[in-house]
């Protein structure tokens, strides 16, 4: 068919491209939305609540501490006041933990505390906790750190007492302690 200009002229159809379509359609219902919203939601709500346990268990980050109490021993009280309790910690984990309790079914709650000097005499000096940092060792000792216990019920030589200890980290570690004359 021949291609003509003009008024009148015969033109030849238009080619596909040409075609005007109908406009596409944006718009949805909203529960269509919603529909569409919810898997990708749902996903990134569940690797959420993982995320969150996987830190919550100390999984996450630095390695845990791994804590042991060896040579626990209670002092028998000279007086009816007062006596301590001393141990020897290790960390041979890779992150720090705080003592920052001891309990005991027989003796009740003892206080950390350190000795310091002042003008000369000896002071017991109350701790909120004491810090055990990895790949190390602390020992609680008589003149140092030590547990206080106020008010002891009375001990015999060689008596075992639990000892409950709070970490902050490594919770409750329960030891045995021995009763021991002051100085062993």
């Amino acid at each position: 068919m021949k291609h003509q200009t003009g008024p009148g002229a015969a033109t030849s159809p238009p080619a596909a491209h040409d075609v005007p379509r109908a406009p596409a359609r944006t718009g949805g219902t909203a529960a269509a939305l919603v529909r569409g919203a919810a898997v990708p939601l749902g996903a990134c709500f569940v690797a959420l609540l993982g995320l969150t346990a996987y830190t919550a268990t100390g999984a996450a980050g630095a390695p845990p501490a791994e804590i042991s109490v060896t040579r626990a021993r209670v002092f028998l009280p000279t007086n009816p006041d007062a006596t301590a309790a001393f141990f020897v910690i290790t960390n041979t984990g890779k992150s720090p933990d705080t003592l920052e309790s001891v309990t005991s079914p027989q003796l009740g709650t003892g206080q950390l505390a350190r000795t310091v000097v002042e003008d000369g005499a000896g002071v017991m000096e109350l701790l909120a906790g004491v810090e055990v940092p990895p790949g190390r060792t602390v020992t609680l000792t008589p003149g140092g750190v030590d547990v206080m216990i106020t008010i002891p019920p009375a001990l015999k030589l060689g008596q075992k007492i639990t000892l409950d200890l709070g970490f902050v980290a490594s919770g409750t570690v329960r030891v045995q302690a021995v009763v021991v004359r002051p100085g062993a």
